[in-house]
């Protein structure tokens, strides 16, 4: 529309792109005295914005982008007919000191519990209780990594034996060492 070329890049899971293709296929399906299409309107007032027109022809375009930078498996992508550029996710985290202690054998299983930064620092807190959580896994035979910040710390009377805790270390340095992840289902865990 504006003569510029553009790409999206994905977080995770193509959901855009599912239900702009589904809106799409169904809106076409309506007899066209009842092709109100609210999508449509919303990008054209968008575009007006810039003094960039709408172009009908060019909807999926406007909502996909003319490729897609996708770093998600294949395995988990959506069957979309859509141009994809493959990535593959690489982690880093900037420059951080790795514990000495990540790369030692554990003496018992280890278990990561790790409720993301986004909630402590966008939301202003955890979505769950963290005494609850660490006392559910006080009883268990395991040396429970628990990624928790001052704030957290400070809301708990007590901290179970079983339980060593760091403010952050990198996931890619640390599950290599865990038999298992507790975790808030956030984009970046």
């Amino acid at each position: 529309v504006c003569g510029a070329p553009h790409a999206r890049m994905l977080f995770g899971i193509d959901y855009i792109g599912r239900m702009y293709g589904d809106y799409a296929t169904r809106l076409a399906a309506q007899p066209p005295e009842r092709r109100d299409d609210p999508v449509g309107d919303w990008q054209a007032g968008r575009l007006a914005r810039f003094g960039c027109p709408w172009d009908d022809t060019l909807a999926t375009e406007m909502m996909t982008g003319q490729w897609t930078i996708d770093p998600t498996p294949p395995w988990m992508q959506f069957p979309l007919d859509l141009p994809f550029t493959p990535v593959r996710y690489l982690p880093f985290n900037g420059p951080t000191a790795v514990p000495d202690w990540v790369h030692e054998p554990p003496k018992r299983p280890r278990v990561c519990l790790t409720l993301g930064m986004t909630a402590r620092e966008v939301l202003g807190g955890d979505l769950f209780s963290t005494a609850q959580m660490l006392q559910a896994l006080a009883e268990l035979d395991i040396e429970l990594v628990a990624t928790l910040d001052a704030g957290q710390l400070a809301e708990l009377d007590t901290l179970p034996d079983n339980v060593r805790v760091t403010d952050f270390v990198p996931l890619n340095d640390l599950l290599p060492s865990c038999s298992a992840i507790v975790h808030h289902g956030g984009a970046g865990t």
